[in-house]
């Protein structure tokens, strides 16, 4: 993922998402669980990170980031990772059938900005190697961008995520832009096995 999509992804998630759950509302993947996906590249899963559970750590590509809080908002940082776990505390756990809207300031491409949107989480199953899985389909749409200087740039952008209920594993990811997007390419990857401990 390139550093745009990982900020928008970032910026919509991070933003998305705020009422302190506790700790045992949330568990990273376990240390070992594996995504292989539909560009070839595996999400291996590792332990979360020291004295904050909901930052969990995975390997997923050279290059690509390492934190990702609630195992949904990456971040290749451990300060960025950090605010978008107390953004996303807030909201969690996100529980089939649970919508709402969100208005928040964000950091992003260097500038604090501000996003609006929505999310609606809903339930569905995904068969990955003849088995079906209970997923949660988390749909954000997500508008904003401009910077409190107000430089005229405007992030816009329709995001599509599958998390498997029972691992907390990312099962899939779909970006769409939807406006002028700072660069922000499409991103489309699903699942085409997951391994679990």
């Amino acid at each position: 993922m390139r550093t745009a999509t990982v900020a928008v992804m970032a910026a919509a998630f991070g933003a998305a998402f705020a009422r302190p759950a506790p700790a045992r509302d949330f568990h990273c993947p376990a240390a070992g669980t594996i995504v292989t996906t539909s560009t070839g590249t595996s999400m291996a899963w590792q332990e979360a990170e020291s004295g904050h559970p909901h930052i969990c750590r995975a390997a997923y590509g050279p290059g690509r980031p390492g934190y990702w809080a609630f195992a949904l908002v990456p971040s290749d940082n451990l300060v960025t990772a950090m605010q978008d776990e107390a953004n996303l505390a807030h909201y969690m756990p996100l529980t089939p059938d649970k919508a709402f809207t969100f208005d928040v300031t964000r950091l992003y491409e260097g500038a604090m900005r501000r996003f609006v949107g929505s999310v609606v989480v809903l339930p569905a199953e995904r068969e990955l190697a003849g088995v079906r899985r209970p997923v949660s389909v988390v749909h954000i749409s997500a508008v904003g961008g401009a910077p409190l200087s107000d430089d005229g740039r405007v992030t816009t952008a329709s995001v599509r995520l599958i998390v498997d209920r029972s691992t907390n594993a990312l099962l899939g990811i779909d970006i769409d832009p939807t406006g002028p997007l700072s660069g922000l390419p499409t991103v489309h990857w699903s699942a085409l096995s997951i391994t679990a401990p």
